[in-house]
C-alpha cells in the first residue's frame, strides 16, 4: 500500500524528490480516508490471521504448484470480503487510534503555527 500524496505533502521535501505537494484534505476526505486506512489495517490482519490458520494449505491441497501461485491473492480477496462486511469490529479502534493520532497532530501544528508551546 502506497501512501497518499497528501500524507506527503507536509514533509518539506526539497524539489526534484518526485513528490507532488496537494492540498490538505477537507474534513469528511480525511476521515473517509481514514476510515479506508482502518479497514485496509483489519483486511492485512485477517489476511494473516487466514494464513497462519492453515487456509493457505487447505486451499493448496490436491493443487500442486499451480494453485500455490494464486493462494495469496484467493486469500487476501477472502480478507478483504470479511473486513467489508464488518470483520471483527476492529477497523473502528483503528480507526478511533488514527483519529486521535491525527487530532494530536493537528493541535501541535497549530502550536507551532502560533508560536504558543
Amino acid at each position: 500500500m502506497v501512501p497518499s500524496l497528501t500524507l506527503l505533502s507536509g514533509l518539506g521535501l526539497p524539489s526534484g524528490t518526485g513528490v507532488i505537494e496537494t492540498t490538505t484534505p477537507s474534513e469528511p476526505e480525511k476521515e473517509a480516508g481514514l476510515r479506508k486506512s482502518a479497514q485496509e489495517f483489519e483486511a492485512a490482519f485477517i489476511g494473516q490471521m487466514l494464513t497462519f490458520s492453515g487456509l493457505d494449505k487447505a486451499l493448496m491441497s490436491g493443487g500442486g504448484e499451480d494453485v500455490s501461485a494464486f493462494t495469496s491473492f484467493y486469500i487476501e480477496s477472502f480478507s478483504e470480503q470479511i473486513a467489508e462486511k464488518g470483520g471483527f469490529g476492529l477497523a473502528e479502534s483503528f480507526y478511533d487510534r488514527l483519529s486521535k493520532i491525527d487530532q494530536l497532530e493537528n493541535s501541535q501544528k497549530n502550536l507551532k503555527e502560533t508560536g504558543t508551546s
